[in-house]
C-alpha cells in the first residue's frame, strides 16, 4: 500500500535508522556535494536537509530516496 504522506515515509525511515538528518547547509554548494558523496556508495541513508539558510522555516530538501 502506498504511502498517503511523504511525511509519513520519512517517519518511518527515520524509525528504521534510513534518514540522515543535516541542518544549515547551503543551498549553493553544500547540499549539492553532500548528496554527491552520499550517492557514491549504495546503501547510504536518505539525506534530509532543514533550516537551510534563506529559505523560511519548513522548506526542507530530501535525497538519495531509492
Amino acid at each position: 500500500m502506498a504511502n498517503k504522506d511523504l511525511r509519513i515515509w520519512i517517519g518511518e525511515i527515520e524509525a528504521a535508522g534510513e534518514l540522515q538528518l543535516v541542518t544549515g547547509a547551503g543551498c549553493e554548494e553544500e547540499i549539492g556535494g553532500i548528496v554527491d558523496i552520499y550517492q557514491r556508495r549504495m546503501g547510504n541513508p536518505a539525506v534530509l536537509f532543514d533550516d537551510i539558510p534563506g529559505y523560511p522555516k519548513g522548506f526542507r530538501v530530501l535525497s538519495n530516496l531509492l
